[in-house]
């Protein structure tokens, strides 16, 4: 984490370095000015990176029981489910925006099956479905940010489902690309790697686990997709949701993805350690196209499917 940090801070040196020095070879004019404009590009975007990397890093909830379980010693912990309500670098619920929303929402006051009812319906619906700044992000970026992915989506639900005392892990699996289809642009479908990790919360609530179906799309996305593609009979992988019985989804089921599943990756205790086992890290030319266009673009998809759905209630 300390070395990532200081790569991050030398390309930001770097890139503030790239655009002075551009800036200097355009007052120049003559023939140094397109070596200006090249530089001052390529300054601008290795910036972006390095601002992208630096506001990515969180620092991780000083908790000795976190350092203990990740070096492997959480066999002494007398309940084993206090292990699946620790914070970690990516469920951060220590931090303070998420602090003041589980007060703010008096959850902990709630039983069991309401505050995990009420929980999964502020992601739902509060956070409505967007891509992010950067592929993992932790849980006070998502809800800073104010959207989410199906997986980042996933890490806010634990991290708040912990907060407020509830214990949860994570169910990870590979997925068809193809589950993107029609809610991204054709060319980053294309790009995208064949299978996608996919990412559920499952909660352990009145003794026995629970997955929490029904999360990374808000209700107007869903409905969108529900209405765009109601004539479907049968299966259907695409927009964001593969199902095995699209009329079954039209019908209001929640598990959005019950096809297209090309492998189980099992449970993990938190995302943290998920990632560890999958990076989603991506190189500079990639991270640099991602916030610079591909996210922009994904989220005005997945903002026009949305948008498909109020437009045909009004011609209704």
């Amino acid at each position: 984490m300390k070395n990532d940090r200081i790569l991050a801070l030398i390309y930001f040196v770097s890139a503030v370095f790239c655009v002075i020095a551009g800036a200097l070879y355009l007052s120049k004019g003559g023939t140094v000015i397109a070596l200006g404009i090249v530089m001052m590009v390529a300054g601008a975007a290795v910036l972006v990176y390095a601002v992208t990397r630096l506001r990515g890093f969180e620092p991780p909830e000083k908790t000795e029981k976190v350092e203990k379980l990740l070096k492997g010693a959480g066999s002494s912990i007398a309940d084993d489910s206090e292990k699946f309500i620790l914070s970690t670098p990516l469920l951060n619920y220590g931090s303070e925006n998420i602090k003041t929303l589980v007060k703010q929402k008096r959850w902990k006051d709630l039983d069991e099956e309401k505050r995990v009812k009420y929980i999964c319906s502020f992601v739902r619906d509060k956070i409505p479905f967007g891509f992010n700044s950067a592929l993992v992000v932790p849980a006070s970026k998502v809800l800073k940010e104010g959207m989410g992915t199906v997986n980042t989506k996933a890490v806010l639900l634990m991290a708040l489902l912990r907060s407020s005392g509830i214990p949860c892990r994570l169910r990870c699996r590979m997925i068809t690309k193809d589950y993107i289809y029609g809610a991204v642009p054709d060319f980053i479908y294309r790009a995208a790697e064949d299978s996608l990790p996919l990412t559920e919360v499952e909660a352990l609530v009145r003794g026995g686990w629970r997955t929490l179906y029904g999360t990374a799309l808000d209700s107007d996305l869903a409905a969108a997709v529900r209405a765009a593609n109601s004539d479907i009979e049968g299966g259907y992988i695409g927009s964001l949701v593969a199902v095995d019985g699209f009329q079954t989804f039209v019908n209001g089921d929640d598990n959005y993805y019950n096809s297209g599943i090309k492998e189980d990756l099992g449970t993990y205790i938190s995302p943290d350690e998920f990632y560890k086992d999958y990076p989603r890290q991506m190189n500079f030319a990639r991270t640099a196209a991602y916030t610079i266009i591909c996210r922009r673009l994904m989220n005005k998809s997945a903002e026009k499917l949305r948008d498909s759905l109020l437009q045909s209630e009004e011609d209704g």
